[in-house]
């Protein structure tokens, strides 16, 4: 664990129920993107051995769930189990299906590299950092571009890597990390100064 930190961000914490519930999504949808592989426990409950998720898997789903009104995301559980009943969807299938592509895109941030520790740092300081991202659809494959600036900053500085000519999305990443967090901090119980 990282001194400074309310809960271990890797630690599973989080049974499929409430993650559910910190995400604003219905448990169907929790239990798809699992046993699809887009989001995977990394434990079990010792007394119903419930699978449990890291808030990296909140953080993922929170995102995805964020980008569902611009027709990249989670649709309602009801269409998804209705469309899976009509097609099985094998491993290549997979890879060009509209969720398995929004989950990559979503483990850009979620799964990779040790920003989240400095985020939550900076969130239990009080003085969060800015964390947004761009993200645009180039060569049928969508690419996302992660940017973190200084506690204080309002808006964004830098340009995409792919160029301000390129039409893409802003992505308020720092701003759906901050909600998932501190929801994660009410679930579990915690004020500032304790540690899960």
């Amino acid at each position: 664990m990282i001194s400074g930190v309310a809960f271990d961000l890797y630690r599973p914490l989080f049974p499929p129920s409430r993650v559910a519930e910190l995400c604003g999504v219905k448990r169907p949808v929790v239990d798809t993107m699992s046993t699809r592989g887009f989001i995977a426990p990394e434990g079990r409950e010792r007394a119903t051995e419930r699978p449990l998720f890291s808030f990296r898997d909140v953080f993922k789903v929170g995102l995805m769930r964020s980008m569902a009104p611009l027709g990249m995301g989670l649709k309602e559980s009801s269409l998804m189990a209705e469309a899976l009943k009509k097609r099985k969807i094998d491993k290549s299938e997979a890879a060009t299906d509209w969720m398995a592509e929004l989950a990559d895109m979503a483990d850009t941030p979620a799964m990779k590299g040790e920003w989240m520790w400095a985020m939550a740092r900076s969130v239990e300081r009080g003085k969060p950092f800015y964390i947004y991202a761009y993200a645009a659809r180039i060569n049928n494959k969508w690419q996302f571009d992660m940017h973190i600036e200084n506690p204080g900053t309002e808006r964004p500085s830098e340009q995409p890597c792919f160029g301000w000519k390129v039409p893409h999305i802003y992505v308020p990443v720092g701003k759906i990390f901050i909600t998932a967090y501190n929801e994660s901090k009410k679930v579990l119980g915690l004020t500032m100064g304790e540690e899960a």
